[in-house]
This record gives structure tokens, sequence and C-alpha cells, in this order.
């Protein structure tokens, strides 16, 4: 909005109280992928599973399109997660559900990194334009120069630095591996979306890209415990091998207007 978007807000009320919310662009629920004149496409923002906040026993319809309506917000009527409606996002299995020898060769690698001159570092540790310029250069070495965020996504992580949660892997104290994830605490839980990752190819002798996401998995887990709230992480649409391996498939649905 500080950047000239213009948005529509609603809230529903029942008996005097409100008991939904939600944002609007074009029509859409805001954030929505598959919005064509979507406002936010700038910005690092989660857009494959849009949850807007309802009171979880409100029954109403939603008179506003969504093609990424989020399994946890199926009270709304007009929502339909079988029919026209075949998307699927990834949210990340639990540590436990991985086989004990995973674990074991997840644990194993870190310790070789770590052996080898490796480091974490939490990303709460760098200045905002550290990050940039970490996520930045990561991001681009992986992309072959793609640029990993606009002026706007720049602004957006000056302004929202503190829900970036994770580490940075580091060799010899040099940033080699940065997965961008965005958290939101509510009532409802923890939820974290993993936006993106970039990290240093010219490093093989090391699965940066695992060991990191692995390393992030622990720590989403344990903010999790920390605050006694379940906790959604969402590798964003169902789509590549690896997300097979770390990810269960969850539908997403339509609303039907």
């Amino acid at each position: 909005m500080n950047n000239g978007a213009v948005f529509d807000f609603f809230i529903l009320r029942k008996n005097g109280v409100d008991v939904g919310a939600c944002c609007v662009d074009n029509g859409w629920l805001c954030n929505d992928i598959k919005n064509p004149k979507s406002q936010t496409n700038d910005l690092p923002l989660p857009k494959y599973s849009i949850m807007p906040p309802f009171l979880k026993n409100i029954r109403c319809l939603m008179p506003f399109k969504s093609k990424c309506f989020a399994l946890e917000s199926a009270h709304i009527l007009n929502a339909s997660y079988k029919f026209f409606s075949k998307r699927k996002v990834a949210i990340a299995k639990a540590s436990t559900d991985f086989s004990a020898k995973t674990v074991s060769t997840r644990n194993r690698e870190i310790r070789k990194f770590i052996s080898d001159g490796g480091s974490f570092k939490s990303a709460a540790e760098y200045s905002e334009n550290e990050l940039y310029d970490i996520y930045s250069h990561l991001y681009s070495d992986r992309r072959s120069g793609a640029a990993a965020l606009s002026p706007v996504g720049k602004d957006f992580i000056s302004e929202f630095k503190s829900q970036i949660v994770g580490d940075i892997a580091l060799i010899n104290d040099e940033p080699v591996a940065f997965q961008l994830n965005i958290k939101s605490l509510s009532n409802y839980g923890l939820f974290v979306d993993f936006i993106n990752i970039g990290y240093d190819t010219k490093i093989k002798k090391h699965s940066l890209g695992t060991l990191i996401m692995w390393r992030n998995l622990q720590i989403v887990e344990s903010l999790s415990a920390d605050h006694h709230a379940p906790s959604v992480y969402s590798f964003g649409m169902m789509s590549g091998e690896y997300k097979q391996r770390w990810c269960n498939p969850v539908p997403v649905g339509k609303i039907l207007i």
C-alpha cells in the first residue's frame, strides 16, 4: 500500500462481534498466485494457500475469488477441494516422519559440514541490508544471475525482518546457503512459508540445499514447541522431485462463485 497498491478490506460481523476478515485484491483474496491482476507479485509472500482469519465455527459464503484456498478454511461453504480443483500444496513432514536411517544421514551430513569449517548463524543476527545482500547474491548464483527481489521486495525484507526464521549456512564465516522462510504466529498456530532458496553452486562437497532445509526444519519444530503452537511449514505448490521426499501433499480449494 505504501507503493500505490489499492486493496479492499472486509469484516464479517455476527451479533456485533467480528468473526472474520479478508483483504481483497481486484476481486480475489489477496496474495493468490492465480490472480491475474495481483498487486503483490513482487513481494516474498506465501501465495499458494490462502487462509483468511475466520473463527473456525463460522460457516458462511465467500464472495471473492480464490484458486488456492487453504484446507484449514474448509468451513467456508462455497470452497471446493475435490471438484474443480486439483492443486496441492507441499506441507513439510515432521522430522519424526522420516526414517531413522534418513535422520541419521542428515545429522551426519551436518556434522561433516561443521568439521570441514562450516557453521550456522541465525538470520536474526544479521541486519536488514546484510540479509538482502546475502539472499540476492546466493539466489543469483543458483539462478544464473536472476534477480532475487524487486526494490519493493527489498523494502519488505526491511519492514518484516523479524518474521524471517531460520539459519544461514556459512563456510569459513562466508554465507553459502540461505533459505528464505517467513513466519506468522497467531491463535491458529505457527505458519512458516518457504519462499525460495539460494546457495553457492561452486561448492560441490556438501549438499547445501539439503543441509539448510534440514537445519531449518528442526528450528521451526523447536519454535513451535517453544510457543506450544501447532505448526504448518509450507514449501509452496507440490512440484519438483525433492518435495516428494520432504513434504506431504495437501489439497487447496477453489471458491465457487
